[in-house]
């Protein structure tokens, strides 16, 4: 069965339920470092950890190495340090898994948190498929700020700059390019659940949704702070 909020009390947009069915059904697609398994598990793993965050739950999927960026990506974000990332990559797992990991949480607890928000039981996870990963890693990809390899903005990134994310993006966005397909995943969701990525920096664009645009950054900026957001 697909994802559906068709039980909801409240009206949700079919746009917006169309991208939460996106985002569900590629979490059981082969990846591009993980395996279809391994995507679901991280997933369901981080909602685990986001319950109980000292859950202890053992893993036969999981590498020790994904099974801790689950626990502590998805139940305690606000810990997450350089000293904390050091000891993970590339030790315990490589930096392509890491981030696509990074990824695959970062879009999936979107769904958990709407789910509960509309006072419904958290979907299933889709069933996993067969499948390897494609392993394929953009060629300008390098460390230029903050911890991981990113695909560069403007020229230096050329092509792969200009199809994963429009050419030029904030670093927010550019910190998933080592693994393009997650920062395409984002976008989509972006576009359904706030607005489109090209109007973020146009402070007059209007949605024309339930809520003014004010309104909408009033509430995403306190959310962050609720969250103890250091980016």
């Amino acid at each position: 069965m697909s994802l559906s909020y068709s039980a909801a009390r409240y009206s949700v947009r079919q746009d917006l339920e169309q991208a939460h069915q996106r985002l569900w059904a590629s979490l059981s697609a082969p990846g591009t470092w993980l395996t279809s398994a391994e995507r679901i598990e991280v997933a369901s793993q981080a909602r685990l950890a986001r319950h109980d965050g000292t859950l202890e739950r053992n893993s036969s999927i999981l590498s020790q190495g994904l099974l801790e960026v689950a626990k502590v990506v998805g139940g305690n974000p606000k810990s997450i340090n350089r000293i904390w990332f050091d000891e993970i990559v590339p030790k315990k797992l490589s930096v392509e898994r890491y981030v696509e990991a990074v990824g695959v949480i970062a879009r999936s607890v979107s769904v958990d948190v709407f789910s509960k928000g509309l006072g419904l039981s958290l979907p299933d996870f889709p069933e996993w498929q067969d499948g390897s990963p494609t392993m394929v890693r953009p060629a300008t990809a390098k460390v230029d700020v903050g911890w991981v390899p990113m695909i560069p903005n403007g020229r230096e990134g050329g092509q792969e700059a200009i199809k994963v994310f429009g050419g030029v993006n904030a670093n927010v966005i550019r910190a998933l390019s080592l693994v393009p397909d997650e920062v395409k995943g984002l976008l989509d969701l972006l576009e359904h659940q706030y607005i489109e990525d090209k109007k973020v920096t146009d402070p007059s664009y209007e949605s024309n949704r339930g809520i003014s645009r004010a309104q909408t950054e009033l509430l995403a900026g306190r959310v962050s702070a609720l969250n103890d957001c250091f980016y």
